[in-house]
C-alpha cells in the first residue's frame, strides 16, 4: 500500500497454481521462517535472503513447501521442486515490503525457474491495484458504504474463484 497527497493506492497479487498439475505438501501453512530471532531481544538478523531477492542485512521470511506433481510417473522420474513465498522487509523508510512467490530446483531457494518452466505447474499471477482520495474513502465511510464490505467481498471472492475455475477449464 502506498499513500501520498491524500491519497491511498491499495495494491494486492493473486497466484495460483492448477491444482490438477500439482499439490503442495500440508507443511506449507506451518513452514515460517524468519531472517531475524525471534526469541532474543533486539531482533538479531540470522540470515540473509537469496541475492536474487533482497540485500544482505534485509529481514525476511518466508513459507515454503515441496510440490507434488500430479503423475506418479512425473514424481518417479524428475527430480522435485518445491515453492516459496517470501516477504522482504527492505532496510530504510522510503521502501516498501514486497511479496515473491516463486518455484525453484533448490529447497532454500536458491535457483528460481523460468517462467518458462514454471508453465509446467500452470502457475499464473495476477496483479490489481487502485488508486482512491482519501476523501472519498472517508465519505463512503460515512454513508454507511462500510457495510456493503462483506458483500463487494464476498463478490470479489466469487469473481476469482470464476477465474480460477475458467482458466482451469481452458487449459
Amino acid at each position: 500500500m502506498a499513500a501520498g497527497q491524500g491519497r491511498v493506492e491499495p495494491f494486492a497479487s493473486v497466484l495460483f497454481v492448477r491444482a490438477d498439475r500439482c499439490k503442495l505438501a500440508n507443511s506449507y501453512t506451518v513452514s515460517t521462517e524468519h531472517s531475524w530471532d525471534l526469541e532474543g531481544q533486539g531482533r538479531k538478523h540470522l540470515r540473509d535472503a537469496p541475492a536474487w531477492l533482497a540485500q544482505p542485512g534485509e529481514d525476511s521470511f518466508r513459507h515454503h513447501s515441496r510440490i507434488y506433481r500430479s503423475s506418479e510417473v512425473m514424481r518417479m522420474t524428475q527430480a522435485p521442486d518445491w515453492a516459496a513465498m517470501w516477504w522482504v522487509i527492505p532496510k530504510g523508510n522510503d521502501a516498501a515490503p514486497h511479496m515473491e512467490v516463486h518455484i525453484s530446483r533448490d529447497p532454500d531457494g536458491r535457483e528460481v525457474l523460468s517462467e518458462d518452466e514454471q508453465e509446467l505447474y500452470g502457475m499464473k499471477t495476477m496483479d490489481k491495484g487502485v488508486d482512491q482520495p482519501v476523501a472519498v474513502l472517508l465519505r463512503l465511510a460515512g454513508d454507511g458504504a462500510w457495510r456493503r464490505v462483506p458483500a463487494m467481498l464476498h463478490m470479489a471472492s466469487a469473481r476469482v474463484t470464476a477465474v480460477v475455475e475458467c482458466y482451469a477449464d481452458a487449459k
